[in-house]
């Protein structure tokens, strides 16, 4: 997208631009259903109120919180008590100053004060300084900018609706609710259902290893990776001093890599894939493997989607144990019981999924571009 911007500027204050109200604070029983959002130390609303105490047509700034972020409020809203509502003066274009304040929410965040708890005061607001252009400009870059704001929304959208229907999928696929058949037509098998221990074995993560082993060395897959995706992300391996005598479990391709515990029972044994040829690695301590008999019995790129979906997620589950952290055993997961069906309904569950992974990927992708290119823009008309 090109567009001339004529280098007329002048350096303000907020003050300078627009008035600024900090908001009231609401009680947490007073956030009930309603039609107006509350807006109070975050980007999006804390929660609905039956009442608006600002009109639209303002940008809500966070006080507190994420100090200094902004979004634009066309419609009425609840301003809270760690939220200020900021209304331009008359020559000064609302959607204008909305980019101008977002292309300097670090430079507020900067100037907010605090240890533990940051607050961006009246004063504070005072301190920071930003360029902005004469009145005939301020139009054409809010509408250059908000059609780029457009086109990043088409795309989330878009990638949100892939994720849906990808979830929607793997639920029918997963209860047999839609099934494939084979390329003559005929059914294929019915699934039948195993232990985990009849398909593979269990190997731990590393052992007996300090501070001073990790920096350097061989690769390792972190606790992140496994617990982050499906499939392991080989450019995020961490690294670990393995000695010429020293006995780890290396991983292999096809391996399953599980999470042993977490805080909530819903995020335990979560599972990835290693999908790569990689030599010499290992597992964080923190993990295990587990590691199928036979690859084209429990094709890896089934398991990709087998140990992420609601059947395995719901038995999984069952197997939590603890308080404050949740554990599962390992002898109780080689005893989870799974529908399995055959090896070539296994690959087309699998290319079927993988396909939309390939889209879901493509449009974050562009996502990521458009946000690249809506920053560089910004800098470029701002600075």
């Amino acid at each position: 997208m090109n567009m001339m911007v004529k280098p007329e500027k002048r350096t303000v204050t907020i003050f300078d631009v627009a008035t600024v109200k900090k908001g009231s604070q609401l009680s947490k029983t007073d956030i009930v259903p309603g039609p107006y959002p509350v807006m109070n130390g975050r980007t999006e609303p804390v929660g609905f109120h039956v009442e608006a105490n600002r009109a639209g047509g303002a940008i809500a700034m966070t006080e507190g919180g994420e100090c200094g972020r902004v979004t634009l409020m066309s419609e009425p809203y609840w301003s809270g008590g760690h939220s200020y509502d900021i209304r331009p003066q008359e020559c000064i274009d609302l959607e204008y100053l909305y980019y101008a304040l977002l292309h300097n929410e670090r430079n507020f965040a900067a100037a907010s004060k605090g240890v533990a708890i940051k607050n961006l005061s009246l004063g504070s607001l005072k301190e920071v300084r930003f360029h902005i252009h004469g009145g005939n400009e301020q139009r054409f870059i809010a509408t250059t900018l908000s059609t780029v704001d457009a086109k990043l929304s088409a795309l989330r959208e878009k990638a949100d609706g892939l994720r849906h229907f990808k979830t929607g999928l793997m639920q029918r696929l997963f209860s047999q609710e839609l099934r494939f058949t084979r390329e003559d037509g005929s059914d294929f098998p019915d699934w039948e259902e195993q232990t985990l221990g009849n398909f593979g074995e269990l190997y731990g993560g590393l052992s007996g290893k300090s501070g001073e082993d990790f920096g350097e060395g061989s690769s390792f897959i972190t606790y992140r990776q496994v617990f982050q995706s499906a499939r392991i992300d080989v450019s995020k391996f961490a690294l670990v001093k393995i000695g010429p005598k020293e006995k780890q479990n290396r991983v292999v391709f096809g391996d399953v890599l599980m999470t042993t515990s977490s805080e909530t029972p819903s995020e335990v044994g979560f599972a990835s894939v290693m999908l790569d040829e990689v030599e010499d690695l290992y597992l964080n301590s923190f993990c295990f493997g587990y590691r199928p008999y036979d690859l084209k019995a429990l094709l890896p790129e089934f398991s990709k989607y087998l140990f992420r979906s609601p059947l395995y997620r719901r038995e999984v589950i069952k197997l939590a144990q603890g308080s404050t952290r949740f554990n599962i055993s390992r002898t109780g997961f080689l005893k989870i019981k799974l529908l399995f069906p055959d090896p070539e309904e296994q690959e087309k569950i699998a290319s079927a999924l993988s396909a939309l992974d390939t889209k879901i990927a493509a449009v974050t992708d562009e996502i990521t571009h458009m946000e690249t290119f809506k920053k560089g823009l910004l800098q470029k008309i701002f600075a």
